[in-house]
């Protein structure tokens, strides 16, 4: 399934919405009551059953996100170290760490 990328400023309006009286009961009828966050996905019709197991992915995630840490769900992004880089980035990094190039694959 996917999973929603958070934000900061998301959970953060999130968590002033569950803060009021209204937001909190508003929220928790979504994620309990029309998200059956608590429910079961036992039905013979698998059309529902998926549609009920999206639903709870749903409320969970808005469980989470209203009643974790920010920083629990929030991920940074992965430093530019790990991933593809060009021949360029390649060459820059070697020359900056010392590497004589030229005496490679000679």
């Amino acid at each position: 399934m996917h999973k929603h990328t958070w934000t900061k400023e998301q959970i953060g309006t999130l968590k002033a919405v569950y803060a009021s009286d209204a937001g909190r009961y508003v929220l928790d009828l979504i994620v309990y009551d029309l998200c059956q966050f608590h429910g079961v996905s036992a039905d013979p019709n698998a059309y529902l059953r998926d549609m009920h197991a999206g639903a709870r992915h749903v409320g969970g995630q808005l469980f989470n996100a209203i009643h974790l840490p920010a920083d629990a769900i929030v991920k940074e992004k992965p430093d530019d170290r790990h991933g593809p880089i060009t021949a360029t980035e390649r060459y820059a990094r070697s020359v900056a760490a010392g590497i004589d190039t030229a005496k490679r694959g000679g």
